[in-house]
């Protein structure tokens, strides 16, 4: 493209995009925060693809950088601890594969009450969805789930 990012995006729509999508309310959430809270599919992808198109280098997407897996809110919750903690596993999974090199830091961030998303699975009694993401991390990043658990 003209502007050499590859995008089809000048540098600053790239950089004001990237700055909408980090974006924090009071509390420290993100949009990825509320869309993984509510267990909007639809609307994490629509982030994650934003993500996507906004370059930061020659070789690195925001999506890439894992920036929107690992942003941590007030309470130190990543937006997996979100989907998990209501049951959203599809959403969980959808976060999981899109990023993996995030995936394994964001099942293993702790909150501000030292809870991983695997602990707060099993606290808040979402047995299945414990079983699958031991299971996914057990296999490297490998699994999946289905529409509901």
């Amino acid at each position: 493209s003209a502007n050499g990012n590859g995008s089809g995006m000048s540098a600053d729509q790239a950089v004001s995009l990237r700055n909408h999508l980090l974006v924090r309310d009071r509390n420290g959430n993100t949009a990825l925060h509320y869309a993984a809270l509510r267990g909007h599919c639809e609307i994490a992808d629509l982030i994650m693809q934003a993500a996507g198109s906004v370059v930061l280098s020659e070789s690195e997407t925001l999506l890439a950088t894992g920036l929107l897996f690992t942003t941590k809110n007030s309470k130190k919750c990543v937006p997996l601890h979100l989907a998990v903690r209501q049951g959203h596993a599809r959403l969980a999974f959808k976060l999981l594969q899109t990023h993996k090199s995030a995936a394994f830091p964001s099942l293993k961030s702790k909150n501000i009450w030292g809870k991983s998303p695997l602990a707060d699975a099993k606290a808040y009694g979402h047995k299945a969805l414990h079983e699958q993401l031991v299971g996914f991390k057990a296999k490297g990043g490998e699994g999946s789930v289905g529409e509901e658990v």
